[in-house]
């Protein structure tokens, strides 16, 4: 198995038990054989466990690097994951404004997951920097780039944005992101 794609394909299998057993220790000896090979998935899926997975033993710093290395390499979910990690202050202070400088060069990149987070901190967040009309806006957008089996998450989280703010605000973001 030399080839990185299929270590993290792999270890994906192990981590989701499909074809087996969920085997975490497995898993994560196949995503580091990955990552060892630059892998950015690998990375992403790594540092999700070592962030989210109970059966693991967490180390936010680790999966704060594997974030950042796959951010580096372009990868638009290292970029969102990198975020989050900000926005929740996971292995670093929590910052707001840089959570939402990488929602927002994922989310222009096309990234849906970005671009709902990128809303949810528009709407929801920091009050220094609320824009209700640019949250929602993003929703629409990330909407828009949805791969189909994400489409109804995605929809539920508008649809609670939506009623989170006024008529004329989602009106004024529907005119806004039809221009992008």
């Amino acid at each position: 198995l030399g080839y990185h794609h299929a270590m993290n394909n792999r270890g994906f299998m192990h981590e989701k038990g499909r074809g087996g057993e969920v085997d975490f220790p497995a898993a994560i000896a196949l995503y580091e054989q990955a990552i060892a090979q630059d892998n950015a998935l690998a990375m992403n899926n790594l540092g999700n466990l070592l962030v989210n997975e109970p059966e693991v033993d967490e180390d936010l710093a680790r999966a704060l690097d594997l974030f950042r290395r796959s951010a580096l390499s372009g990868n638009l979910v290292g970029l969102n994951n990198l975020g989050a990690m900000y926005e929740n202050g996971y292995g670093v202070g929590q910052d707001s404004l840089a959570a939402m400088a990488l929602y927002n060069m994922a989310a222009t990149a096309g990234d849906t997951r970005a671009a709902i987070n990128l809303a949810y901190e528009l709407i929801e967040g920091d009050h220094m920097f609320r824009d209700a009309v640019e949250g929602y806006a993003w929703c629409l957008y990330g909407l828009k780039n949805a791969e189909a089996d994400k489409l109804p998450g995605y929809q539920d989280d508008c649809a609670y944005l939506r009623d989170q703010i006024a008529l004329a605000e989602a009106e004024a973001a529907e005119v806004m992101v039809a221009d992008w």
